[in-house]
C-alpha cells in the first residue's frame, strides 16, 4: 500500500484495541487518541499506540443517539483520502453498539509505540 496514513490505518485494524484517551492539542491542531493493544498474540514489546492526526481542519466528537454508553472498544475505524485531506470516522464503545463516535478531516497520521506499560 503506497499511502503510509491508511497503512497506519490498516496495521491498527489488525489488532485488538482499547481506545484509552483522547485529546486535542488545539496549540499545534492535533487530535492524539492513545490505543491499548494487549492482545499478546502479537507479541508487541510496547503495548501503548499513540496515534496523532495533525494538520486538522475539523474535529467532532458525539455520542450516535444521542445516550453514550461506557465502553471503550474501538469498534470502527474507517479512513478515506480526497481533496488533499484524509477523512476518518471512528466509534468507540461496548461490545455491541458505539458509544461514542469522531471525526476528524486532517492532512497527516503518525504513530508511535510506547513503553509505558510492560
Amino acid at each position: 500500500m503506497a499511502d503510509k496514513v491508511l497503512a497506519i490505518v490498516r496495521e491498527t485494524l489488525l489488532h485488538e484495541n482499547t481506545v484509552e484517551c483522547l485529546s486535542f492539542r488545539p496549540a499545534t491542531g492535533e487530535v492524539c487518541p492513545t490505543l491499548l493493544q494487549p492482545d499478546e498474540k502479537y507479541e508487541y514489546p510496547d503495548h501503548e499506540l499513540l496515534l496523532t492526526f495533525s494538520g486538522v481542519r475539523s474535529f467532532d466528537v458525539a455520542a450516535p443517539d444521542g445516550e453514550p454508553c461506557r465502553g471503550e472498544a474501538l469498534l470502527t475505524f474507517e479512513c478515506a483520502a480526497g481533496d488533499g485531506n484524509y477523512r476518518a470516522r471512528v466509534s468507540v464503545g461496548g461490545p455491541r453498539e458505539p458509544g461514542w463516535v469522531f471525526r476528524v478531516v486532517f492532512e497527516r497520521l503518525r504513530f508511535k509505540r510506547s513503553a509505558r506499560y510492560p
